[in-house]
């Protein structure tokens, strides 16, 4: 975890749990957090298990180019990493680990654009997962760069945030083919990372 937005986001997340493993969604309010909400998005179960946004800040929404409330969180994803993703954000919001992600944003006709996304798990009720707060962040400054809107979504990298065992799953990502080169394969665990650090950032305030 990089940016000053992924650190304050979960930050304030891990202030609201207390003592416990995830918080409730009832204990996230905007106040704190109202100079991140342009950057942040939350998520939701729909009644087929699938995720969908339910609400999503406008920078989130001028980065991805549309309106989000009730899309599919898959949609804003390369298709072939779509299920890879919808599956993920599962997985998070079931075992109650935090996940932070580097990720790619591909335009037409423009270079791709770095960003990181943290996801983060929320309970409807106790020991029920129900929603998710997550947010986008760019590795850039300019607001020239987000003139053109980005098409699709690839994952980099990814680590689970004080994930203390390392899970066997691998997987492997959407085959990238860049002009002139072979088609080649990256490979990342899903959870656990021995490079991360565990030390939590400062909580607002």
């Amino acid at each position: 975890m990089q940016l000053t937005i992924s650190k304050s986001v979960y930050g304030y997340w891990n202030s609201i749990r207390g003592d416990q493993p995830v918080p409730s969604r009832s204990a996230l309010q905007p106040g704190p957090i109202s100079h991140l909400l342009p950057d942040l998005f939350i998520l939701q179960w729909q009644g087929d298990g699938e995720m969908t946004f339910r609400l999503a800040g406008t920078r989130v929404s001028t980065i991805l180019g549309t309106e989000l409330a009730n899309q599919p969180f898959a949609s804003v994803w390369a298709e072939r990493e779509a299920s890879f993703i919808d599956a993920l954000a599962r997985r998070s919001a079931l075992t109650g680990k935090p996940v932070c992600l580097d990720i790619r944003g591909f335009r037409m006709d423009y270079p791709p654009l770095a960003f990181e996304m943290v996801l983060l798990p929320l309970l409807d009720v106790p020991q029920a997962p129900g929603r998710m707060l997550g947010s986008l962040a760019p590795h850039f400054t300019s607001s020239w760069q987000l003139l053109e809107p980005v098409d699709s979504l690839r994952i980099e990298a990814m680590e689970v945030i004080d994930g203390d065992e390392q899970d066997d799953l691998a997987v492997e990502t959407v085959p990238r083919q860049p002009q002139g080169q072979a088609p080649w394969w990256r490979r990342l665990m899903v959870w656990g990372s021995t490079t991360h650090s565990h030390e939590p950032p400062s909580r607002l305030s």
